[in-house]
């Protein structure tokens, strides 16, 4: 999931403008011009041009004091990503200043984002959310657990099939049922959610960008039943897998 809209905030509508409750994806607010103050897990945070405020899950924000602002303000969840980001780790907000010329890149790559995104051009959106989300970066307050890292690096590593909770566990050197609760503590989703959401991506990028067989593609998710992988991708795609690939086909 991704979204960005530029907005435009004056006083006269401050009282318009609702509160957003916590919701399982990060939210960013970015600035090009007036004042905007956000109040957000009980701390209040002064936002100018050049500025993003980073806002992990669960975490609701709202607007105070606005002073002309506008910008941009985006969600996106973990899944788009198309590789571990120390994002990952972010539990509570984060205003991160870029300098002149970095606030110019910004700038630029905030428009390319909203084009990308309005276009429907998932792989661009990604790799320019990516980008964004490297630059900004996390104080050293964020970084996680090792055990939650390396997990999220090993279900993302293309150069093997996507395996079961238990696998991993084993490879943690931990139990499942202590893997989970660090995870889910950590990143706020469970490792059988992780693993839905890496076998998802996966599946989409392969079936997009090559022509590799559907059975092919289940053994590299790590279903090797073409029936059960076909039930599992329509299940969280609404489609699937040869319909999905078809519309991708017929889309360009």
């Amino acid at each position: 999931m991704f979204s960005i809209r530029q907005v435009r905030f004056t006083a006269e509508r401050k009282s318009n403008q609702p509160s957003v409750t916590s919701t399982s994806v990060f939210s960013f607010i970015y600035l090009t011009g007036g004042e905007l103050t956000v109040q957000s897990d009980g701390n209040c945070f002064n936002c100018f041009p050049g500025q993003i405020l980073l806002i992990p899950q669960n975490k609701g924000y709202s607007f105070t004091d606005i002073n002309e602002a506008k910008g941009y303000i985006g969600s996106f969840s973990l899944s788009i990503l198309p590789d571990v980001n120390s994002v990952i780790t972010l539990r509570k907000p984060y205003l991160k200043v870029f300098w002149f010329d970095e606030a110019i890149f910004v700038n630029e790559l905030l428009k390319m984002m909203t084009r990308a995104y309005r276009s429907k051009r998932e792989t661009l959106v990604s790799k320019e959310l990516d980008l964004l989300l490297t630059m900004v970066g996390v104080s050293d307050e964020g970084i996680a657990n090792p055990l939650v890292t390396g997990f999220l690096k090993a279900i993302q590593d293309d150069s093997r099939p996507i395996r079961f909770a238990d696998d991993y566990a084993n490879e943690c050197g931990v139990s499942l049922n202590w893997l989970n609760r660090v995870v889910r503590r950590e990143s706020g989703n469970s490792v059988s959610s992780w693993i839905d959401q890496a076998r998802i991506s996966r599946a989409k990028s392969l079936l997009k960008d090559t022509e590799m067989p559907i059975i092919d593609i289940a053994v590299a998710v790590g279903l090797d039943d073409q029936s059960y992988f076909a039930r599992f991708f329509k299940r969280h795609c609404g489609t699937t897998p040869s319909e999905y690939r078809s519309s991708i086909v017929n889309k360009h």
